[in-house]
């Protein structure tokens, strides 16, 4: 699984022109982005294996992101 390379990646996503963004989130899913995505898939369902456990997970961290929007929110 690729974690590392994310965050600076997202942060990139700022100063892209338009162009560039479009032809990103354009562009297919590599069979290895496409692999992460299921085991993160696998391991959210093993974790959280009923809606309700789901729907708990959800709230905390809506709670949590919301309570901290301002910190993260850049000028």
């Amino acid at each position: 699984m690729i974690l590392d390379d994310t965050p600076m990646a997202l942060r990139d996503v700022d100063d892209l022109p338009a162009a560039e963004f479009l032809r990103r989130i354009e562009s297919p899913l590599t069979d290895e982005e496409i692999e992460d995505t299921r085991q993160l898939v696998e391991w959210f369902l093993r974790r959280y294996p009923t809606p309700l456990a789901r729907l708990r997970y959800v709230r905390r961290k809506y709670a949590e992101w919301t309570r901290h929007a301002s910190v993260r929110h850049r000028p």
